[in-house]
């Protein structure tokens, strides 16, 4: 059985893989309550909703966290060191911010 340490660095393996290839199509992660793990830092952003569940979000730079409860969606900028920890169980989809979203954002 694997620890929650390689768990969370097997997740992140698979999150970097998948921003490596350019993908949109996100990973959907279940969290046990009071488990932690850093998001990516893709140079457009991330994008994290919360299916179930509430999850506490923070980043470097932010002087906010963030309480998100399901149904809830948070975009992080590109910049700092997010960590994401469930307040209690939940289920998140992590992905980044598709680069269409990033233009269309700057053109208004």
């Amino acid at each position: 059985m694997l620890t929650k340490r390689c768990a969370v660095a097997s997740f992140a393996l698979r999150i970097g893989a998948l921003f490596g290839r350019g993908a949109n199509a996100g990973v959907i992660r279940a969290l046990p309550a009071n488990t932690a793990f850093s998001l990516p830092s893709p140079r457009r952003g991330t994008e994290i909703a919360v299916l179930d569940g509430l999850v506490l979000l923070t980043q470097t730079g932010d002087p906010a966290d963030h309480v998100l409860g399901s149904g809830d969606v948070l975009r992080l900028g590109g910049t700092g060191r997010a960590v994401a920890m469930a307040l209690r169980e939940a289920r998140v989809r992590v992905q980044p911010i598709p680069a269409a979203a990033v233009s269309g954002a700057s053109a208004s």
